[in-house]
């Protein structure tokens, strides 16, 4: 409560309904508003009117000042703590956004090493039935020439199936190994995030 003379029309000392809100500097200018009071108090009663006051009075100043200064590092500690917590979350959301992109590419990484596997094996499937067409013919040929003409054929076209098989064993090794770089990769992100949602 703000400290003021009997009959005094105003009030000097601003009041402060929280307690938060007294800062080192406040109390300081309480005190010093307490001093001018207290100086209008000896001019009117003498010296022996404040005389038993004012020891209180100090030691209320002095515990309202460590009061202040403990309450202005909190205050600090709690800004800084906030502004750790937003950049916290906003790092957790930006993790967030970046595994939800990871797991698009890896789906479409998936979905594109599937869609080349199947049409390597329509391949593969393609080429033995004409092999096996081939064959058919040949055992039904009885001439030389023809049976000539048809093995070349036949051979040719094994050629070409071991080509597009040793293809297709590339393709599936290298869609593997881009697979496996992206969980390797995904698992780290996730491990990021666990890290960021342990310290929030």
């Amino acid at each position: 409560m703000p400290f003021c003379l009997r009959g005094n029309a105003t009030c000097k000392m601003e009041e402060y309904s929280v307690a938060s809100d007294v800062s080192v500097v406040d109390v300081y200018d309480i005190a010093s508003e307490i001093g001018k009071e207290c100086e209008k108090l000896i001019d009117l009663f003498g010296v022996e009117s404040v005389t038993n006051l004012m020891p209180k009075v100090i030691n209320a100043l002095e515990l309202l000042e460590n009061l202040a200064t403990k309450n202005e590092r909190e205050n600090t500690m709690v800004q800084e703590l906030s502004a750790k917590i937003s950049q916290l979350e906003s790092d957790k959301i930006g993790k967030a956004e970046d595994r939800q992109r990871f797991e698009k590419e890896l789906e479409q990484i998936e979905e594109h090493w599937r869609q080349e596997s199947r049409d390597l094996v329509a391949m593969v499937t393609r080429l033995q039935e004409e092999n096996r067409r081939l064959a058919e013919a040949l055992q039904e040929s009885r001439s030389d020439s023809q049976y000539s003409s048809k093995q070349t054929t036949i051979t040719a076209s094994q050629e070409v199936d071991v080509a597009v098989l040793q293809h297709l064993r590339s393709m599936i090794d290298k869609q593997r190994d881009q697979i496996r770089a992206r969980d390797r990769e995904l698992s780290q992100k996730t491990a990021e995030i666990e890290n960021v949602n342990w310290y929030i």
